[in-house]
């Protein structure tokens, strides 16, 4: 039975579009092989994530297999199919899969997805959950201008409902700080970044250390959501800073802090 399955349909038919142009840059035009040698680099560097895609949208028939086809017409062939098979896929999807919400790592929170896709896209899991979270707590050091503490121990100085000191600052979530749905709002980031850190994080680091194998990757995926979610509660905030510079002066909200290079 064919798959229905969740995919960037635009970004998976470029990837494979650019192998394609790779295979045309290394055909002669008379069955065998030909190109120079920067097309036959443009060739392997194309390669790895547009197979990743073809086993990943193979039906089971075999039809997909890169690995059946030798010449560059036969790729070319097996190509064609998988991006006619992407070009249907919303219809097919539709008719075939259940009538459920669906997510798009592709609509991931900035913070977490772009630095990820990498590893993800090779079923690096356990890594790409590690590298979302260093992202997260990269932004969040630059955001309040702390170098000196990460992780969990930065979360409970940033987020705490005490006032900022010089070199202490503090993050608010938007509007008034004396409405209840507001500090409701305030304590539930610290708790769900802390549970971050504690379920998702700290989990991933110890069990890849140790080899443990890799992460299902439809629990990786709902992780993966979690810090999205967490990485966008954090990005709406405010940096709290003191109106004074002082120790004890009256606090103010300021705009949030400079994001990192290449923000």
């Amino acid at each position: 039975m064919t798959k229905v399955i969740k995919v960037d349909v635009a970004w998976c038919r470029e990837r494979l579009m650019r192998l394609r142009k790779a295979v045309d840059g290394i055909d002669d035009g008379r069955g065998s092989f030909g190109g120079t040698e920067r097309e036959w680099d443009e060739f392997h560097r194309s390669q790895p994530v547009a197979v990743a895609i073809l086993k990943t949208l193979d039906p089971g028939d075999g039809s997909l297999s890169w690995e059946a086809a030798n010449t560059p017409w036969q790729w070319r062939a097996v190509l064609e199919k998988a991006m006619g098979y992407l070009d249907d896929r919303r219809e097919l999807a539709q008719a075939l899969a259940p009538d459920a919400p669906s997510l798009s790592a592709s609509e991931f929170h900035r913070w977490v997805w772009e630095p990820a896709r990498p590893l993800w896209e090779i079923g690096q899991f356990r890594q790409a959950l590690l590298t979302a979270w260093t992202s997260i707590n990269a932004h969040l050091q630059a955001k309040v201008g702390r170098r000196d503490i990460s992780d969990d121990r930065l979360l409970q100085e940033c987020l705490n409902e005490r006032d900022p000191v010089p070199g202490k600052l503090k993050l608010r979530v938007p509007g008034d700080p004396a409405d209840q749905t507001v500090q409701s709002l305030q304590r539930g980031t610290l708790q769900m970044a802390l549970g971050c850190v504690w379920a998702i994080r700290n989990p991933s680091a110890h069990l890849a250390a140790h080899d443990a194998g890799e992460l299902d990757e439809q629990i990786a995926f709902e992780q993966m959501a979690a810090l999205s979610a967490l990485a966008r509660l954090l990005d709406s905030c405010t940096v709290m800073t003191t109106a004074d510079g002082t120790a004890g002066g009256r606090a103010t909200h300021s705009t949030p802090a400079e994001r990192p290079a290449g923000e």
